[in-house]
Order: C-alpha cells, then sequence, then structure tokens
C-alpha cells in the first residue's frame, strides 16, 4: 500500500480535527416563531429557557418552539431592552413604555405587573438589575438617573446620583453593594454608604462614552467604551487600557460577559473576542 507524503498526511489530520470540531450553525428568525429578528438582549434563566428580547416582543425558546408576549399579552411596550431573572425566580422586563415584572404562572395579562418609575416626566427603563438584599435598580435613557426598588417596598423611588449626564447606558451592582452606572459622559459609582465618585478621562477612560459593565471574579470591573476596554482594579480602582494593538479585534466594545471558568468575552462593533 503507497503511503501519502508525511506532510500530506500531517494536512489531512489537521482537517479532519478541524471538521470534527466545526459545530453547526442553526438560524432562527421570525419564520421559526421569533418575536423579531432585532434582539437586544439574550439570557438565560435558570430553569434553561432562552429568553430573546426583540424589537418586537419577548420571546422565551425552549428548544423546541418560541413563545412571545407582546402588549396583548399584558407587556408593557413591544421594544424589549432588558431582562432580568432574581433569586427568587422572579421576571423583570425592561421595555421603552414601563418596566414589569412577570409570573410565568398567571394567567392571561394579569401575570405582567406594571411598576411605574415615577419622576418628573416619563423615564424609559433601559437596564435593570439586582442587588445582593434582592433590590432592584433600573437605569433609565430619558435624563431621570436611577431608581430603586428595595425587597420590602411597593414602588421605585429615585436616587440621586450626582452624574455629568443622567442617561444611563449600563448598570453593574458588585459583590460589596456598589451600584456602577455608565453614561455617554462617564462612569459613576454609588457606594453601599450613599457616597459617589466619578470617573472621566482625567482618571484615565480612554472614551467617556461607557457602552458595558461587567465584575469579574475577582471583584474587579470591565468597562467597554466607546474607545477602548479598561480593567479597574478591586482595590485600588487602578484603570488599564486595553485596544486593537493587544489583540481586540475593535476599540468599540458593546457587550463583556464572564464565563464560570474565568474567560472574558468581549463583543465589538468589529468582531467577537475571547480573553483567557
Amino acid at each position: 500500500m503507497r503511503r501519502l507524503p508525511v506532510r500530506l498526511a500531517a494536512l489531512l489530520l489537521v482537517a479532519a480535527l478541524l471538521q470534527a470540531k466545526r459545530l453547526p450553525i442553526k438560524t432562527y428568525t421570525t419564520a421559526d416563531g421569533l418575536a423579531r429578528d432585532h434582539i437586544l438582549c439574550i439570557v438565560q434563566d435558570s430553569h434553561g429557557f432562552l429568553w430573546f428580547c426583540t424589537a418586537e416582543g419577548l420571546s422565551r425558546f425552549d428548544g423546541y418552539q418560541f413563545t412571545n408576549y407582546h402588549t396583548e399579552q399584558g407587556l408593557p411596550g413591544n421594544l424589549v431592552t432588558d431582562f432580568l431573572e432574581t433569586r427568587e425566580g422572579d421576571y423583570w422586563i425592561s421595555t421603552t413604555d414601563g418596566l414589569a415584572r412577570f409570573d410565568p404562572k398567571g394567567a392571561g395579562a394579569a401575570r405582567f405587573h406594571r411598576y411605574p418609575l415615577g419622576g418628573q416626566g416619563k423615564p424609559v427603563p433601559v437596564t435593570v438589575r439586582e442587588d445582593g438584599a434582592g433590590g432592584i435598580w433600573c437605569g433609565t435613557s430619558t435624563g431621570e438617573g436611577v431608581f430603586y426598588l428595595g425587597p420590602k417596598d411597593t414602588a421605585f423611588r429615585r436616587i440621586t446620583v450626582p452624574m455629568a449626564d443622567p442617561y444611563v447606558t449600563a448598570l453593574a451592582i458588585d459583590r460589596r453593594g456598589t451600584v456602577w452606572i455608565g453614561s455617554p459622559n462617564g462612569l459613576n459609582r454609588r457606594n453601599p454608604d450613599g457616597t459617589t465618585r466619578a470617573y472621566t478621562a482625567a482618571d484615565g477612560l480612554p472614551n467617556t462614552s461607557i457602552m458595558a459593565l461587567r465584575e469579574d471574579h475577582e471583584g474587579g470591573m470591565w468597562v467597554g467604551t466607546r474607545l477602548g476596554l479598561v480593567h479597574m482594579d478591586a482595590a485600588s480602582a487602578r484603570m488599564r487600557v486595553y485596544g486593537t494593538k493587544d489583540g481586540l479585534p475593535g476599540a468599540r466594545i458593546e457587550s463583556l460577559l464572564e464565563t464560570s471558568d474565568g474567560k472574558l468575552w468581549v463583543g465589538t462593533v468589529e468582531g467577537l473576542a475571547e480573553w483567557t
């Protein structure tokens, strides 16, 4: 039997291994039951369901089919900006027409319990987070900053945080209970004792427009901006900036995720990067 040249055999082996590791990709659209093809967030809940925030409703995927929720089912608005499952198993849905708590065991429109944010205008919620005490924080995009609902509260109240721009673009709560608030004009932190601190370009930010926030497993904070990625040390808050010269595919950071094994995924407008 004729043998293949060593180099050719090695190339064929590599090709076979790459083919074996290649994952199949299936695309889902409105034709498959998705509420809208424009996806704004993806969340997996504790039951294994996938929830998709879309520009025209909320979609739940059980692995086989989609279940969609719109204003006809009680959703405050069809443009869904964020989704949160609390430690108690409650669901909060943020839409451009209001915030609601969702009870999947309920029936009809009654399963959506709307929570007005108050304020002088009509605050538009864009992001929602839970703190360690079970309180709910909501950032708005209409210049009214952040609102808070305590574990025993029945209504949200506005939390005063000195901000150069009260338009909230990102929100995170770290393990110490510090609330981090991103805006187009800088990063703000509200400590558990109520004191605040603002960070701007003078503190080392490569750009003051904050796009994403994510705490890492050591308690540090990753900050995504329009012109680079920043890591803030947990103890000193010292900043280190990363950009395309460090291997990022793009400078504008849109999303951040740290996996259970400590790897950081960075979404940019020019591609996705895995930080190992």
